[in-house]
C-alpha cells in the first residue's frame, strides 16, 4: 500500500531515487506511481524537480500524456501519480526483445511524438 490509498500490483522500473510501480487506486482504477523516498534522496535538488515535475504534469491536457491523477506526501516518500500507459517498454523494443513496428506504424508514432513536443513548446 502506497501513502494509505494506491495498492501496488508490479514495478514499472526502478531508478537511482525511486520506483515506479503499477498500482490501483481506490477507485479500482490502475494508476502508475512514482515514488521519490527521502532516503534515496542525494540531494535536494532531486526533490525540488521532483515536485515540479508535478507541478508541470497537473497543467498538462494532451491524449499522448498520461493524466496527472495526484501528488501525496507520506512517510519521508513522495509520490506522484498518473494514469497509466498501457504499452510496450521502449527498452524492449529498442533491445529487439519487444514488438517489431512497420514503416507505417513508426510514421504514426513519430507524428505523434512531433505532436506532443509541439503542445509542450507551446506551453512556455
Amino acid at each position: 500500500m502506497l501513502a494509505g490509498q494506491y495498492t501496488v500490483l508490479a514495478t514499472l522500473g526502478e531508478g537511482s531515487s525511486g520506483v515506479t510501480y503499477d498500482a490501483c487506486g481506490p477507485d479500482g482504477t490502475r494508476v502508475a506511481v512514482k515514488e521519490l523516498s527521502l532516503a534515496r534522496v542525494r540531494e535536494w535538488k532531486q526533490l525540488e524537480l521532483f515536485e515540479r515535475e508535478a507541478a508541470m504534469l497537473a497543467t498538462l491536457s494532451h491524449p499522448s500524456i498520461p493524466r496527472y491523477v495526484d501528488y501525496l506526501q507520506d512517510a519521508g516518500s513522495y509520490f506522484l501519480v498518473q494514469e497509466l500507459a498501457e504499452g510496450a517498454v521502449l527498452a524492449d523494443v529498442v533491445g529487439g526483445t519487444g514488438p517489431r513496428f512497420g514503416e507505417a506504424e513508426v510514421e504514426r508514432i513519430a507524428r505523434s511524438l512531433l505532436a506532443t513536443v509541439e503542445y509542450l513548446s507551446s506551453r512556455r
